[in-house]
């Protein structure tokens, strides 16, 4: 096995062409991993401590709805989960990396599918928290996939939540963008998504 990446919640290895395995950090680790990202957290350890079990939780969580959610398995790049919490995935290419090989008109054809995409998992009572178009989701033959299987929302209150706060909006998410593509990703998010959390 070969490890291929690292993220907040798994290490990520290469099976075979097609497969990866993911396997939770070990406790010790998901706080190294969270101080490499977010070091001055080092000065409060209580709510360091609080964030990384509420990311480990979050991740159990996710798994959890997923493995109930059959009929969106292809929707998650067909996780196959093991006891351990570990699970094998299909390899996809992220979105961060796909763009960079599209012509710069296709983008906002990309944003569309996105948009649709997403909007059929909120109809089914998920939502990725952040919306993070360029590091949680990616493509396996031309189809937008989840490929970050830890931080998936199904509470009704957490989903309005998200949604009344525009997540996608957020510095984190939209920095990602080319400059030329931040307001359309915007606009078409408003547009699909704060209809309905409107009074």
């Amino acid at each position: 096995m070969k490890k291929i990446g690292s993220g907040w919640q798994v290490n990520v290895y290469s099976i075979s062409e097609h497969t990866v395995y993911k396997v939770p950090h070990k406790d010790i680790f998901r706080y190294l991993r969270f101080l490499q990202n977010v070091p001055f957290m080092i000065f409060a350890p209580k709510k360091l401590s609080q964030w990384v079990l509420g990311l480990e939780q979050s991740q159990k969580d996710s798994l959890k709805r997923i493995s109930r959610n059959t009929r969106l398995w292809e929707d998650f790049a067909c996780p196959v989960f093991e006891l351990s919490g570990a699970y094998y995935q299909q390899k996809v290419i992220p979105l961060s990396e796909y763009v960079k090989k599209i012509p710069k008109e296709e983008f906002k054809l990309l944003i569309d599918e996105f948009s649709v995409f997403v909007y059929r998992l909120y109809k089914h009572g998920l939502i990725d928290k952040s919306f993070n178009f360029m590091k949680n989701f990616g493509i396996i033959n031309s189809r937008i996939v989840v490929s970050d299987l830890g931080e998936l929302f199904s509470d009704v209150k957490q989903i309005e939540k998200q949604i009344k706060n525009r997540a996608w909006a957020k510095h984190y998410v939209i920095r990602l963008f080319p400059k030329e593509n931040r307001r359309y990703f915007n606009k078409k998010m408003d547009e699909i998504f704060l209809p309905q959390v409107e009074n």
